[in-house]
């Protein structure tokens, strides 16, 4: 009689590492932004290298570096955006000074731009009729006859 085979146990499935250096969006420098969670305290901290970019983030327990890393995606995009928006309304509405001064990311003032002046309209070589056709393309005193 043969020994009895003791069941196998199942093999666990590997989870792929995730990444923990970034790409930082100030200085667009690969590998430069590192994350340290605080998971006791609940808060995650980005850092660039090398331009000293930081942003904090609230954290759970089931959140990882690239959440955090995300967060901070999510949140450059909302204030670009917010950015973009208030820079159309001054267009269409105009600014008014007392409320740069206290926003801070107000834009710079405009720059001086030099006017080119542009080139004089073509001179009309020949008369129009009243629809702005000219002479010679209308059909009026032609010999085609109306339907």
């Amino acid at each position: 009689m043969g020994k009895r085979k003791s069941a196998r146990k199942p093999q666990q499935k590997r989870q792929p590492k995730l990444d923990t250096t970034f790409r930082c969006l100030n200085c667009d420098q690969e590998n430069s932004v590192t994350v340290k969670l605080e998971r006791d305290k609940g808060i995650g901290t980005l850092g660039c290298k090398k331009c000293a970019q930081t942003f904090q983030a609230k954290i759970t327990r089931l959140d990882g570096a690239v959440d955090v890393y995300g967060e901070w995606v999510d949140a450059c995009e909302r204030v670009n955006r917010d950015r973009n928006k208030r820079i159309a309304e001054d267009d269409l509405f105009g600014s008014d000074d007392e409320g740069q001064a206290a926003d801070s990311y107000a834009r710079p003032p405009p720059r001086a731009r030099a006017r080119v002046a542009s080139p004089p309209p073509p001179a009309r070589a020949s008369a129009r009729d009243e629809y702005g056709v000219p002479e010679q393309l209308s059909d009026s005193g032609s010999e085609i006859d109306d339907f």
